[in-house]
């Protein structure tokens, strides 16, 4: 597939939702909607992610953004630091800069959230 420059002008940027980048892993897909690499935001990412039900991305930090996450769908347990939190639908959790986290998805459904970092070029440091 042929991916296309997204549109930027001076007031904004539009990815049309066949260009967003995705990124599989063996738990799920993480698909940018905005950031740095596409050329959208120089300040913030915006990510689409899918966790398969019963499974966990790899515990991780971001030294150089902070992470706000959205659950769309399904129910997760969500590591930060040395918490274990809860998540249901609507609920949203900020991990600060630097804190080790990791989502288990404790549901049979796939877990589907929106993920915003504050950094356009979001950094990551696998711990697992």
């Amino acid at each position: 597939m042929l991916l296309t420059m997204p549109t930027i002008k001076p007031d904004y940027a539009l990815i049309p939702a066949a260009d967003a980048r995705s990124l599989p892993y063996g738990w799920g897909k993480l698909t940018f909607l905005a950031d740095a690499t596409s050329g959208t935001s120089a300040d913030v990412s915006m990510a689409f992610v899918t966790i398969a039900g019963g499974q966990k991305n790899m515990r991780h930090r971001h030294p150089n953004c902070d992470e706000l996450l959205y659950l769309i769908k399904g129910r997760l347990r969500h590591q930060a630091g040395e918490e274990w939190v809860d998540m249901n639908p609507g609920d949203t959790i900020r991990i600060s800069r630097g804190v080790i986290h990791q989502a288990d998805v404790v549901s049979k459904e796939d877990a589907e959230m929106i993920v915003v970092y504050s950094a356009g070029d979001r950094e990551t440091e696998m711990l697992d």
